[in-house]
C-alpha cells in the first residue's frame, strides 16, 4: 500500500514542481505607462490612429480603483471622465469593458460620437498587453475627415499595444 501510495505522489510531487507560475496574479497600479509595440488588430486601419500608438513617445494614464482599471489613453490629467474606458481586473485579465461613449465637436457643424474600449492581460506587473477598440462615427452636422483627427468617417479600428509603468 505503501509503494502504491509512493508510486503515485512522487510523480505527482514532480509535476508540481515542474509546472509554470501561471497561477501567479499580476498587478497594475495607478501611474504613467510607455506604450509600445503597437499593430493594428484589424486587416485595415480605418481610423489611422496606429502611428500615435507607435510613437515611442506614446503615454497612457492608468488609474486602479478598486478592482477597476481606469484607461486614460490621452495621459490628459484634464480628460472628460466619459472619454475614459473601463476594465474589470480579474486576475490577470482586464475584462468586461465599459466603453466609453461620447461626443466631440471639432466644428460647430462637426460633431463626432467616439466609442472606445480597452481589454487585454497583465502580463508582468506593471506590465499589460491591451487591446483598443476604437470607432467614430458623425453624429451631427456634416465632417468631413479633414475636419476631424481620423483618416475616414465612420471608422471601427482595433489596436494591439504592450503598456510597461515609467511612473
Amino acid at each position: 500500500m505503501i509503494k502504491r501510495a509512493l508510486a503515485i505522489a512522487v510523480p505527482l510531487a514532480f509535476l508540481a514542481a515542474c509546472s509554470d507560475d501561471s497561477d501567479t496574479v499580476h498587478t497594475i497600479s495607478t501611474g504613467t505607462y510607455a506604450v509600445s509595440g503597437a499593430t493594428s488588430a484589424q486587416a485595415l486601419d480605418t481610423c489611422g490612429l496606429l502611428p500615435a500608438y507607435q510613437d515611442p513617445t506614446k503615454r497612457i494614464g492608468i488609474t486602479v480603483v478598486g478592482a477597476d482599471a481606469i484607461f486614460n489613453l490621452a495621459n490628459d490629467p484634464d480628460a472628460d471622465p466619459d472619454s475614459l474606458p473601463r476594465g474589470l481586473i480579474n486576475g490577470n485579465a482586464i475584462e468586461q469593458a465599459t466603453e466609453a461613449n461620447y461626443t466631440v465637436a471639432f466644428t460647430p457643424s462637426c460633431v463626432v460620437r467616439i466609442r472606445r474600449s480597452v481589454t487585454g492581460d497583465i502580463t508582468e506587473n506593471d506590465q499589460s498587453a491591451l487591446t483598443l477598440k476604437f470607432s467614430a462615427a458623425v453624429d451631427a452636422g456634416t465632417c468631413a475627415p479633414s475636419d476631424t483627427s481620423f483618416t475616414n468617417l465612420p471608422c471601427d479600428s482595433s489596436y494591439h499595444f504592450l503598456a510597461n509603468k515609467v511612473q
